[in-house]
């Protein structure tokens, strides 16, 4: 029989009093305990006897007081042993309850949408684990029992008794640990962990849940099942005996999963499309970037985004963290953006980001500018994870990426490998792209076209027939769309009235007619017919 060492009404540190045991496992007792000094506040405190798992739990302490991630406990105290072997973890409270029960009290069923939800959250939480600092974290032991979901309904991972730092020249793990029926194979063998064995791990507790509570034991179990055949395909992937075949990021399984929810594909309906999904389409990333200096980037990226949101498509702009900050002024920001709103950056530093962060919304775009005192953008060595990390947590059906003049910056050149098109702008003065810094973009647009990425040429402040023509004859294919060249005052009288130029109702008429042939490549036809019925205008592009 287990022992427990507090009991209701002991106090821990003089601080902590204890209201009840709410779990008991082999390492010992988890309390609910009141906080003496924060009145109101309440924590969980974890016990663990000094045995062969105190340095679990020892490793577990400082692993987690090292972390700092809404999908995590925060660590607020700790014991370390005392006269009776006793170490004792202060943490967060969840109210709520762990996957195991939950889907045993739902009859071991949960939804394909709320299977779907709590994957790509534990994806963002991979991925911060896996990018941590310089000592990625492996935690190892994915399973239904160790995700809490609280009381907003989102994941918290718990137990890192057995999570450990990522060392690259190491051949193998000190010790083998899992749970058996969720555990990768190189968890069984002398082989190392790394980052492929969460994904595995991942992909062995997606297919518990999708077949109503089965253990995944080979490529067979994968046949004959009712799981739809798009999330068939992520399975495959994450559940490779050889992690060489694996997913070899959680960002490209987030992507992999985000693509599922915006198709509303449904588990109880597999093999049928619904009205709703048919007007669906996957996630997009668009990367904006000049040819040239001054070619006009960001004015391309604001235009395709009023464009998106005429037709009712969520997007957002992500202005660069390496670029020279411009968004924020030309959004008259000191006045149009929200109370207490939080830049990108600031969010990803703090980590106080949550489901229902603020966001600076017009309509259907979500607005992410650099703060004018932008302080990455001196950072040309800036860190690759670091910006990737930006990126990583918005969800939105297209994300515009404006690199104004970063191309060779190293996170842009991985930005452009996930990239689902890649637009280099150019403008009126032909002359600029003899420069020798048009021409080494150049190269990059054609070596990028040849690897079978989606690569485009978008002529700003377009002239005249004559000068479409030079374009046409000098790059090596046909630019995507020319944008009329407005005029200059025109433009800068509605910044310094705080307007949105692209919204200007003739302006607008104009950008769609030019933009249209580049965003049918993007969104399906038959859901740009349906927004363009609703308005009763531009029928004559579909015919």
């Amino acid at each position: 029989m287990i022992q427990n060492y507090l009991t209701p009404k002991d106090c821990l540190g003089d601080r902590y009093r204890i209201l009840s045991i709410i779990g008991q496992g082999g390492m010992g007792a988890v309390y609910l305990a009141e906080d003496l000094k924060l009145r109101g506040k309440r924590w969980a405190i974890k016990e663990s006897k000094e045995n062969e798992h105190i340095q679990n739990f020892k490793k577990e302490a400082e692993t987690l007081i090292q972390l700092n991630h809404p999908y995590l406990p925060n660590i607020v105290d700790y014991f370390p042993p005392n006269e009776k072997g006793l170490s004792y973890l202060v943490m967060d409270y969840i109210d709520g309850q762990n996957l195991a029960q939950k889907f045993k009290n739902m009859g071991n069923h949960l939804s394909f949408e709320k299977v779907i939800k709590y994957a790509i959250q534990i994806c963002e939480l991979l991925h911060y684990l896996h990018h941590h600092s310089k000592n990625p974290i492996i935690y190892r032991d994915l399973k239904p029992s160790n995700v809490m979901i609280d009381q907003q309904d989102n994941v918290r991972l718990i137990d890192f008794g057995i999570s450990r730092s990522f060392k690259q020249h190491k051949q193998q793990d000190t010790v083998h640990l899992g749970t058996v029926g969720f555990a990768a194979p190189e968890q069984f063998e002398d082989k190392q962990t790394d980052h492929r064995t969460d994904l595995f791990n991942l992909g062995a507790m997606l297919y518990y849940f999708l077949t109503g509570g089965h253990y995944y034991t080979s490529p067979k179990s994968l046949e004959n099942t009712n799981i739809p055949f798009q999330i068939i395909r992520v399975l495959q992937k994450l559940l490779q005996f050889n992690p060489e075949n694996r997913y070899q990021d959680t960002l490209q399984v987030k992507r992999d999963l985000e693509k599922l929810q915006f198709t509303g594909q449904s588990l109880d309906s597999p093999n049928k499309t619904s009205l709703h999904a048919s007007l669906q389409f996957e996630p997009k990333i668009i990367v904006v970037g000049n040819m040239y200096q001054g070619a006009g980037s960001t004015f391309i990226s604001i235009s395709l985004a009023r464009m998106f949101h005429h037709f009712k498509i969520k997007n957002a702009l992500i202005e660069y963290p390496t670029n020279v900050p411009e968004l924020y002024s030309l959004l008259n920001g000191e006045k149009n953006k929200p109370k207490q709103y939080e830049f990108l950056f600031d969010q990803y530093h703090s980590y106080h980001r949550s489901s229902n962060k603020l966001e600076w919304n017009s309509g259907f775009t979500t607005w992410y500018p650099l703060p004018l005192s932008n302080h990455t953008q001196h950072d040309k060595n800036g860190s690759q994870t670091e910006i990737q990390n930006l990126l990583f947590n918005i969800r939105k059906p297209i994300m515009i990426v404006d690199i104004s003049n970063g191309w060779t910056h190293p996170s842009v050149q991985q930005l452009c490998n996930s990239a689902d098109e890649i637009c280099f702008v150019v403008d009126s003065i032909p002359t600029k792209f003899s420069a020798g810094i048009s021409q080494d973009q150049l190269k990059k647009a054609t070596r990028l076209k040849q690897t079978s990425k989606n690569v485009h040429f978008i002529v700003n402040r377009d002239l005249n027939a004559m000068v479409r023509k030079l374009w046409n004859n000098t790059l090596p294919w046909n630019p995507s769309c020319y944008i009329p060249n407005f005029p200059f005052e025109n433009v800068h009288e509605h910044i310094w009235k705080g307007k949105m130029f692209q919204d200007e109702k003739n302006i607008k008429s104009k950008l769609l007619e030019e933009l249209y042939p580049f965003i049918r490549k993007i969104v399906p036809k038959n859901m740009l017919e349906q927004q363009a019925n609703k308005t009763g205008k531009i029928k004559k592009w579909f015919q």
